[in-house]
């Protein structure tokens, strides 16, 4: 791994959480990832824009309902801010996977830096972590977007 990648690996690592044991990694990761997801589906609850029903085509609307949201600045207006959104639609792209693909979820130590923890999904030797939320406006080569329901592809072929 050359110097840089070095130190981006320590950068991630510095921004995900400690924790004394993966049982103890384990139930708090989930309980954020459910609070997360609830929030997300109180929000979509008063919205047109988006069903919450974790379908492959739900990617598309929850993407499109993130971007309106983002032009308008209008998250407060549903009761979220900007990366608690994001950090649900991170959650709610793994639970698609779940729930149509048979990924699973999972809880493991980072490699580069002890002691620190992700959540994510799995099937078979795709593993995908959703800890930290991805910014979609900053995306490269978004601009159609899309960039859940284009994963969720590569994810499924």
């Amino acid at each position: 791994m050359s110097r840089a990648g070095r130190e981006a690996a320590q950068r991630h690592g510095d921004e995900l959480p400690r924790f004394a044991s993966c049982d103890e990694a384990e139930r708090s990761l989930f309980e954020v990832r459910d609070r997360s997801l609830g929030l997300l589906r109180a929000a979509a609850a008063s919205s047109e824009a988006f069903r919450c029903d974790f379908t492959a085509e739900s990617l598309k609307a929850l993407e499109r309902w993130y971007f309106g949201l983002l032009v308008e600045n209008g998250f407060a207006s549903v009761g979220l801010t900007r990366s608690i959104m994001e950090q649900a639609m991170s959650f709610y792209l793994g639970q698609v996977l779940t729930e149509a693909l048979g990924f699973e979820w999972v809880v493991q130590e980072y490699v580069f830096k002890p002691c620190t923890f992700e959540v994510g999904v799995r099937r078979g030797l795709v593993t995908m972590m959703l800890t930290r939320p991805s910014e979609l406006a900053a995306r490269p080569n978004n601009k159609r977007r899309d960039s859940l329901w284009r994963m969720y592809r590569k994810l499924a072929a």
